[in-house]
């Protein structure tokens, strides 16, 4: 879980640097060029939502089961 949250804010400043070059390409006046930054976007946020995804359900798969009260 720590390896995957530790990827996952690696990534981020990059995803709010890809986010900010998204938004201001419209601007630019070349439609192209957001359609490019989005989809570099979304790219990089499935592979981040992913890795999360699976560094929970991994700690939820090794977590030590509650044992049954007597």
């Amino acid at each position: 879980m720590l390896a995957a949250v530790g990827t996952a804010g690696f990534r981020l400043p990059r995803l709010a640097h890809e986010f900010k070059a998204w938004h201001e390409a419209p601007g630019l006046g070349q439609p192209s060029e957001a359609e490019g930054w989005q989809r570099v976007l979304m790219v990089d946020l499935i592979g981040v939502l992913v890795v999360l995804a699976v560094g929970i359900g991994v700690f939820f798969l090794l977590r030590p089961k509650a044992k049954p009260a007597t």
